[in-house]
């Protein structure tokens, strides 16, 4: 499941995919599950800087799968991925970027 704690790209030009959908300007994927093995591809023209995104991805142990709590902590967790994008390429020695995340 993926936490967005920020997402702010240029609009239409810097995307990021995941599931097929896609993600541009301030709405990023915030709680979208992703299955194992899954690819996110960020997508970038590299001519405007916008702040950029940052996404944990995490994964539930079984045991959270079948609990009938609605709120879990840090130590329920497998894994923690931090992916972090911050749009602040030269445009000049950039000009295109794509990046894909293997979940």
């Amino acid at each position: 499941t993926l936490a967005v704690s920020s997402f702010q790209v240029e609009a239409a030009f810097d995307t990021l995919v995941v599931n097929n959908k896609t993600y541009t300007a301030t709405t990023g994927p915030e709680g979208v599950a992703v299955p194992a093995g899954a690819v996110m591809t960020w997508t970038s023209d590299g001519s405007v800087n916008a702040a950029g995104f940052d996404i944990c991805a995490s994964v539930l142990t079984d045991s959270d799968s079948h609990s009938d709590s609605d709120s879990h902590s840090d130590s329920d967790l497998d894994s923690h991925s931090d992916l972090d994008s911050h749009s602040d390429l030269d445009s000049d020695s950039h000009s295109d970027l794509d990046s894909d995340y293997d979940l």
